[in-house]
């Protein structure tokens, strides 16, 4: 399953244990999802929703267990491995983004996307960031725009899970087999 925490691998909510690689937190009381327990989804793009932070964790839930729709929450959470996804979680954006420009866009309504989004988009370039983002506002402003957006979302919501659970799989640092 999958959990999220910010770049200091410290637990929120006043709690502030630091998640470990191959160690085991728990709590005691009443399980209730969203507000007491260790929580982590199936799927990666759910966690994304809840994400405070970019470090990826893949755990095991343990001791009492109770799902939701989405998400999970017990009185155990072992943490495998994780490790701070910045970059692939910006690709993945980045190719979402792009995908939905390309299926969606209309130019006959809003003109043509900016350049220099669109070539962010594809390369990455953080030199065009900031200009990308400036000029991707100004698109974006048109109420159909985010219509499209949403409709590119939802329909793709499950392909996009299989991609981005693939680049997190793929890019995870490997770990050395001790002898």
């Amino acid at each position: 399953m999958w959990h999220f925490t910010e770049t200091n691998k410290l637990l929120r909510f006043q709690d502030n244990r630091e998640v470990v690689a191959g160690k085991t937190l728990s709590v005691t009381g009443q399980l209730v999802l969203c507000e007491h327990g260790l929580h982590a989804c199936k799927k990666i793009l759910d966690a994304c929703m809840y994400a405070p932070g970019p470090y990826i964790w893949w755990v095991e839930l343990s001791g009492k267990v109770i799902h939701g729709n989405d998400k999970s929450a017990a009185t155990k959470r072992k943490a495998v491995w994780g490790y701070d996804a910045t970059g692939v979680l910006r690709e993945f954006a980045r190719i979402v983004a792009l995908q939905a420009v390309e299926k969606y866009w209309d130019e006959k309504k809003f003109g043509p996307f900016p350049e220099v989004t669109k070539k962010y988009l594809q390369t990455g370039d953080e030199s065009l960031r900031s200009a990308a983002r400036s000029a991707a506002w100004s698109a974006a402003e048109s109420a159909a725009w985010s219509a499209a957006r949403s409709a590119a979302w939802s329909a793709a919501w499950s392909a996009n899970n299989k991609l981005l659970t693939k680049m997190i799989l793929a890019s995870r640092p490997k770990t050395k087999k001790k002898k």
